[in-house]
């Protein structure tokens, strides 16, 4: 790629069908940026390639006017020697989907950052773009006579203001969202199945989007795709944050085999099929993620309530577009949290009851364990002592025999006196049974102490 030798590669992030994206640094100015290549040749700016990456940069380029923090920004695309290719802001982090596999639990303050942001990020795209967007002249709109930085806009034209401008991203799903390393924020990405100026209808030619993360209508070439068809995949990962997983789970090798049943099980999941509750999959993440512990309930019902309200089969009971659900959110947010229902009060009990079970049951183990411990100490005590008796018979023994020795030498050294006194030389006629005796009796104390001392320190 010759015309990228304005930049340093430093290494590829991703590769779809189309495009490839490395992180790069400018070699004169020396910023560190994601860029975008096509990975085939362009002929011309006519070819239908070119014209859908363009089109995907110039909503992008729209929403950059508002410089939201959570949406990805990029920068002029350019057609250089056949190839598209243009410059995005480099996010550095993970994906949702690969710190949801990582945590397998997210804590619920992060839930609750998530939807301050991307579900704001989301309303931005839906609604408040217009803001942006807008043409005072093209859409005749009025200058406050009071303040000319202001205009007039009634309820009325704020909606057909709405209807012209909005962005449907029509591709969310938790590989199209970045949580940044340094701080935690979440930043929305990939645009390229964005629909501008109200409604579509789906053909052929315009995919979906993941599977996981489709609405029901998404399944029918001829429906309309709308606001409310993000909405629906918007639920779908506020479900898959909150509870650790989506609702409906794709067969990964059943699809790989044949994905035509594989979409078909998944259509009839979304079209049928009602959401499973968040409460025991929520429960189930956090013991994944934390064993041996028992989950308490961490989040307000209302929560869960947003979210299957978001998840409606039919579009016309959902939200009608991001605003409505972030308005909703921080509605409730601002309530006074409602006192605990009895339901609920019983629930967390009888899962601190089964702890408690669970935990004493542990517990008497343990004891079993201390006791059988304590058991062989004991029997460990008692040989030690039986050995201290031996030694301290030995001892007396020894000490025995020592004073009958010292007796002995004493008579001996009385009767040498005693024939001291006399003029003529006594002659002492000597025992030698006595001496051999006496030596025997030592020996034997001897072998009996190192007996004892060998097999106290074998012990």
């Amino acid at each position: 790629m010759a015309f990228l030798n304005e930049y340093d590669k430093l290494n590829i992030i991703g590769k779809g069908g189309f495009a490839t994206i490395w992180k790069v640094r400018h070699i004169k100015l020396g910023y560190v940026r994601a860029i975008k290549v096509s990975n085939e040749m362009v002929e011309d700016e006519n070819d239908p390639a070119y014209q859908s990456f363009l089109n995907e940069c110039k909503v992008l380029l729209k929403i950059g006017n508002g410089s939201h923090p959570n949406i990805v920004h990029i920068y002029q695309p350019r057609l250089i020697e056949n190839r598209a290719i243009v410059e995005m802001d480099y996010v550095d982090g993970e994906t949702l989907n690969e710190y949801i596999a990582r945590k397998h639990f997210v804590p619920i303050d992060e839930v609750f950052r998530f939807a301050d942001e991307i579900v704001r990020a989301l309303a931005y795209c839906h609604y408040d773009i217009y803001k942006f967007l807008m043409d005072p002249n093209v859409d005749n709109i009025k200058s406050d006579p009071n303040d000319g930085r202001k205009y007039i806009i009634d309820k009325a034209t704020e909606q057909e203001l709405v209807a012209k401008y909005a962005v449907t991203h029509n591709d969310l799903h938790s590989n199209n969202v970045m949580r940044r390393n340094y701080d935690g924020s979440f930043v929305l990405l990939d645009f390229g199945l964005a629909i501008q100026n109200g409604k579509a209808v789906k053909s052929s030619s315009r995919r979906g989007g993941a599977l996981e993360y489709m609405s029901p209508e998404k399944f029918d070439d001829s429906s309309v795709i709308s606001t409310q068809s993000d909405v629906y995949s918007l639920g779908i990962l506020l479900c898959e944050i909150l509870a650790g997983r989506v609702p409906f789970l794709l067969d990964d090798k059943a699809y790989e085999s044949n994905p035509t049943v594989a979409g078909f099980e998944m259509m009839k999941f979304h079209k049928e099929t009602p959401p499973p509750p968040i409460e025991p999959l929520r429960r189930e993440a956090f013991e994944k993620a934390n064993p041996r512990q028992t989950y308490i309930k961490d989040y307000p019902e209302w929560l869960e309530n947003v979210i299957m309200r978001c998840l409606a089969k039919n579009p016309a009971e959902r939200y009608a577009n991001a605003k409505e659900v972030f308005d909703d959110i921080q509605k409730h947010k601002s309530e006074k949290p409602s006192t605990r229902d009895d339901n609920s009060l019983l629930n967390d009990l009888e899962r601190l009851k089964n702890d408690n079970q669970r935990l004493a049951a542990e517990n008497e183990e343990l004891y079993k364990r201390i006791e059988n411990t304590s058991d062989t100490n004991m029997s460990l005590n008692d040989q030690i002592d039986s050995s201290d008796r031996y030694v301290a018979q030995l001892e007396n023994e020894k000490s025995r025999l020592s004073s009958k020795i010292a007796s002995l030498e004493q008579e001996f050294q009385n009767i040498k006196s005693e024939g001291n006194n006399d003029a003529q030389p006594v002659y002492i006629k000597r025992n030698p049974m006595g001496w051999m005796v006496a030596t025997f009796l030592l020996i034997i104390v001897a072998v009996f102490f190192a007996s004892g001392m060998v097999y106290f320190m074998l012990k």
